[in-house]
């Protein structure tokens, strides 16, 4: 959409505002899910959605002219910048992605923003628990729990991921 008149995020954040605080009033938590996904040759969409009743809504997107591999971790984090602005205030939600989204620069600003993930990562990934385990490795993809604040959905881990 290059029409400088239309300006899609002006009017479809109020919407996506509306969606967040009803699953807060309903669930007392928000599910977002992260992807990207290649759309033909050289160009790639990045997504956040909301995970509801088996649906993913989307709510915030952006293309990214990018022929192989992944888009760069700061086109990630502006697009999760701007989620942060929709969510509500003292909301309790959790990000749920894959390995794409996990670049130390974005898990450090997820940190930052106190938020709960879950990233997908790669076999060859490793993730620091405490002194005592070491890095923990796999021969087999995983899911890295990065629930901070004492939740009860998971064990409180602190970590550092390496490629």
């Amino acid at each position: 959409m290059d029409n400088p008149a239309i300006r899609l995020r002006d009017w479809y954040a109020p919407i996506a505002r509306q969606w967040l605080e009803a699953q807060v009033k309903h669930l007392g938590e928000i599910h977002l899910k992260v992807d990207g996904t290649k759309i033909g040759f050289g160009h790639q969409l990045l997504i956040v959605c909301q995970a509801y009743r088996k649906r993913a809504i989307p709510l915030a997107w952006t293309w990214v002219k990018h022929v192989k591999g992944y888009s760069s971790a700061s086109k990630h984090l502006a697009l999760l910048a701007y989620v942060h602005t929709l969510i509500p205030l003292g909301s309790v939600f959790f990000l749920v992605g894959n390995h794409e989204f996990g670049s130390v620069a974005v898990l450090r600003q997820l940190d930052r923003w106190h938020w709960f993930y879950v990233l997908r990562q790669e076999a060859d990934s490793g993730a620091w628990f405490d002194e005592k385990s070491g890095w923990m490795r796999t021969k087999k993809p995983f899911s890295c729990r990065f629930l901070l604040r004492g939740l009860s959905l998971a064990t409180k881990v602190r970590s550092s991921i390496t490629n």
